[in-house]
């Protein structure tokens, strides 16, 4: 399966999964040939990009040599990021935004889709649970919110640069409060609030982008005064803290730790609905939970009545999407189903 865009399609393309118009209208069924009004179609309803059928055994092939590409990119960055953390805290030299970003950008690059993004850093991350990996990690999810609200390439690379540096001051917290296997103590995760001060203060004489170390101060508060290290509410938090703070939150969530395994993307975003709209920026959390949630249209999920499922339709409730039961390819819609979600996405 590969999602195309519109513009790209051709006829004789075989729809891989049910094809709905934004407003949950269905435009064509899926395993149907595609055509030039079926084209047309697409466009008058704004439909930015349809999955459709291919190759099973040509595509996994295509994307082993692209992961295995993109794996070891992913590790030759960590190893720089490092150095760069290194020159920053004991040699006191910063290197040029240019050459910290690079990294994180050429990762970012290689992927087609929002899907693959997520589908790669969700493997990629179970093997490197460092600062550095989840900075880069924060770097890459965050410069993708930037992208679906529109932000040009400056702003892009300081979200970049901001999701890089937002941990710096982790370095200043003892390994045995930091990567303690078990639940802190109330006097531990006071010390361990003090690394967005410690951030601040290493990042602070260096000349760089004002945004970057802010973000490294601000990216645990939230909009409703309820985060550290000041309790600020939305007036005092600036659009890139506030877009590193989503990806940050979504990345901790969906990665394994020594104490608990990584949350499924649902569950995650399940919780952001819970309390999102309250704790993030209002312009930004819509938008990316219903936009993490797309990128999965077409996947195959576990469901918690042990049912495998194809998720075909995201609707309002975007932690519960429409499904195809892959048994019978009957149609359950989650969002009406009380006691049934999405466990796993496979």
């Amino acid at each position: 399966m590969r999602e195309i865009k519109v513009n790209e399609l051709k006829e004789g393309m075989t729809t891989a999964v049910d094809v709905f118009s934004p407003k949950g209208q269905l435009i064509l069924k899926r395993r149907q040939a595609i055509s030039a009004f079926d084209i047309a179609k697409f466009g008058f309803y704004n439909i930015a990009s349809v999955y459709v059928e291919g190759s099973s055994a040509q595509e996994k092939e295509e994307w082993n040599k692209k992961y295995a590409i993109i794996k070891e990119k992913y590790r030759d960055s960590i190893d720089n990021l490092h150095e760069y953390m290194n020159d920053i805290l004991y040699r006191n030299i910063i290197p040029d935004k240019n050459a910290i970003i690079r990294d994180s950008v050429e990762i970012f690059d290689r992927f087609e889709t929002s899907y693959e993004l997520f589908d790669a850093l969700q493997v990629l991350k179970q093997t490197d649970v460092s600062t550095m990996a989840h900075s880069i990690n924060v770097s890459i999810i965050a410069r993708l919110i930037g992208v679906w609200a529109g932000l040009n390439t400056e702003k892009l690379d300081e979200i970049s640069m901001a999701g890089l540096l937002h941990d710096i001051g982790k370095f200043k917290i003892p390994d045995e409060i930091l990567l303690k296997p078990g639940k802190l103590t109330k006097d531990e995760f006071e010390v361990i609030k003090k690394h967005t001060i410690y951030g601040y203060e290493i990042l602070k004489s260096f000349n760089i982008l004002e945004s970057t170390k802010r973000a490294a101060l601000l990216h645990h508060e939230k909009f409703d005064g309820s985060g550290y290290p000041f309790g600020y509410k939305s007036d005092k938090i600036d659009d890139i803290s506030a877009i590193i703070t989503i990806a940050d939150v979504y990345d901790a969530m969906t990665s394994k730790r020594c104490y608990r395994d990584g949350m499924c993307p649902f569950e995650v975003i399940a919780d952001f609905e819970y309390d999102g709209i309250s704790k993030y920026h209002p312009k930004y959390i819509g938008m990316f939970l219903k936009k993490i949630a797309s990128s999965y249209i077409g996947s195959t999920v576990l469901l918690t009545n042990g049912k495998k499922a194809k998720i075909i339709f995201v609707t309002e409730k975007y932690s519960r999407p429409t499904v195809t039961l892959l048994e019978d390819n009957s149609v359950l819609a989650l969002k009406d189903e009380k006691d049934i979600k999405i466990a796993a996405v496979l």
